[in-house]
């Protein structure tokens, strides 16, 4: 467990999700996806599970109801989990 931990902090993966963060806590509060509702934005090689509860609050920093953020999420950004190599 201690070596997986060092190879992630060690390969920035926390502050690759914590970039992430910062730049959808960013877009949606600051109205970038009602203002270009074409725009999508792809999160690869970041996980996924932290979205669902990282999200919440930003209904109150971006003065959105739960239902507008869940939509806006749901059009305009998707998510990928990297799933691990089996071992041979």
């Amino acid at each position: 467990m201690i070596l997986i931990i060092n190879l992630l902090i060690e390969n920035g993966f926390m502050q690759i999700i914590r970039d992430v963060q910062d730049v959808i806590g960013a877009m949606l509060p600051g109205g970038v996806f009602e203002r270009h509702p074409g725009l999508k934005m792809v999160s690869a090689g970041a996980d996924a599970g932290w979205m669902p509860h990282w999200s919440y609050p930003l209904d109150h920093a971006a003065n959105l109801s739960q239902a507008e953020r869940k939509a806006i999420l749901r059009d305009n950004v998707r998510e990928l989990f990297q799933l691990p190599v089996p071992a041979a």
